[in-house]
């Protein structure tokens, strides 16, 4: 797994045909176009992508000007996107609420492709590992890596996970 970017609020990640992201904090519109600018370049080099969303328990919701961008992503993505699998961690009301409004708003956005809503990692990633056509060796694994690992002090050049090493 490659890391693209990372700074203390999100990572930036890929495998093969699996773009991951982590958000440790609430998404703003700069984040939002990093997101959007990276999609793109992964994207052309592999027209069929699977995307993988932790969110850290207690993450806000994006802030509406970045939702307005990943708006624009989610359309361009289209039939690009096998599906997106959401590990939204953390228990107890804040959770379960952030999957349903999450599940809620994706409905209403008629997505062309599937969205998904998860408690766990492993969840997540078998979800989506189910639907590639080739699946990503040791994802869980390495998704659950990122999650736990030190926020980053700023933006780092790629670096890859220990199963590349």
């Amino acid at each position: 797994m490659e890391i693209l970017y990372s700074d203390d609020v999100l990572v930036f990640a890929h495998a093969a045909s699996v773009i991951v992201l982590h958000w440790r904090g609430a998404a703003d519109v700069a984040r939002a176009r990093i997101v959007d600018e990276l999609s793109r370049k992964v994207v052309a080099d592999n027209p069929k992508m699977g995307l993988l969303v932790v969110v850290a328990a207690g993450t806000g919701f994006p802030k509406p000007d970045a939702r307005a961008v990943f708006a624009q992503t989610m359309r361009w993505m289209g039939n690009r996107c096998i599906g997106a699998a959401y590990a939204m961690l953390g228990r107890g009301f804040w959770a379960s609420g952030a999957r349903a409004v999450l599940m809620t708003l994706n409905y209403l956005a008629r997505n062309p492709y599937d969205v998904v809503a998860f408690e766990s990692i492993a969840e997540a990633s078998a979800w989506l590992n189910a639907r590639l056509p080739q699946p990503v060796a040791e994802m869980e694994s390495n998704v659950t890596a990122l999650a736990e690992a030190k926020p980053f002090a700023g933006n780092i050049a790629p670096q890859t996970t220990r199963s590349e090493a």
